[in-house]
């Protein structure tokens, strides 16, 4: 019988059904994952081997109880996840763990959120419980630093935590952790789910560099808030609040840009908006520049 890659046959060992590859010489548990192997005997993540009761990976040198578990050992989420008697354990953390789930997700940085602090100086983070936490614990990615405890909440559809004494419109990146009975630590999805006004924190240090007879440069300091969409130029003929509107800009990046068609030896007054989607940061310091003669 020949598979999609490779001939395998079908053979029975005792009371049992496996599939015989030829072209590695190995034998399977069932035929998608016969097939599964090349012409050379490699799966997805290295050469699985049923082996008495085991799957043997030789890009590892390890026995997986699981033909899945073997082959995403080599590129597992979070680093290698061996099983060394009844335990995982996973080489980018240095830990063991209880089950393959809780080792491949140790870590993983794919659970980040990256949060804008409130105008209340908040951020409420939240998530759905899992069934082997014990409790859960926050950090603060940047310095993997704890900042908060939550108890497990057994029954409960989503569990919550609020964050406070944060600069208003700042951008922090945590990751909740569920911690285990043994202690151990996993990164679980989360979002955040502010109820407080969301506030965009403005560019500062608003300043002109050159100028000719229609453009000036303009350089700032960026919003210290993460995510920022846009930065939005605008002038004014004298500077009072209500008579700006927007820039003709060129050249534009997160911290400066030039602005374009302005008329000769003309004063005008400059700031900058910075725009998370559709929500706006107060302006700038306001800056006059003259265009030159």
């Amino acid at each position: 019988m020949y598979g999609a890659a490779n001939n395998c046959a079908t053979t029975a060992t005792g009371f049992t059904t496996t599939y015989y590859n030829t072209l590695n010489g190995q034998y399977y548990t069932s035929y998608a994952q016969c097939i599964a192997a090349t012409g050379t005997g490699y799966g997805v993540g290295g050469n699985c081997i049923l082996s008495g009761g085991y799957y043997y990976n030789s890009s590892t040198g390890q026995y997986y109880t699981t033909y899945n578990q073997c082959i995403a050992t080599v590129t597992g989420g979070a680093g290698s996840c061996v099983l060394y008697g009844n335990s995982y354990y996973n080489s980018a953390t240095g830990q063991y763990y209880a089950t393959y789930d809780l080792c491949i997700n140790a870590g993983s940085t794919g659970s980040n959120v990256v949060a804008i602090v409130a105008a209340d100086g908040t951020v409420t983070l939240t998530w759905t419980p899992v069934s082997y936490a014990t409790s859960y614990r926050v950090y603060l990615v940047s310095t993997n630093t704890l900042v908060a405890q939550v108890a497990q909440s057994a029954g409960s559809v989503s569990i919550s935590t609020t964050l406070s004494g944060l600069t208003p419109g700042s951008s922090q990146t945590y990751q909740v952790r569920a911690v285990n009975v043994s202690n151990q630590e996993t990164a679980i999805p989360a979002s955040q789910s502010n109820t407080g006004t969301t506030v965009v924190a403005p560019p500062t240090g608003l300043a002109f560099g050159t100028r000719t007879q229609t453009t000036v440069a303009l350089s700032w300091t960026p919003s210290v808030t993460g995510s920022i969409s846009n930065y939005q130029v605008q002038q004014s003929p004298t500077g009072t609040a209500g008579t700006f509107v927007n820039s003709a800009v060129s050249n534009a990046t997160a911290s400066g840009a030039t602005v374009t068609g302005l008329t000769t030896n003309t004063t005008y007054y400059f700031q900058v908006i910075a725009y998370v989607g559709t929500v706006a940061s107060a302006p700038s310091n306001v800056v006059p520049a003259t265009t030159q003669p």
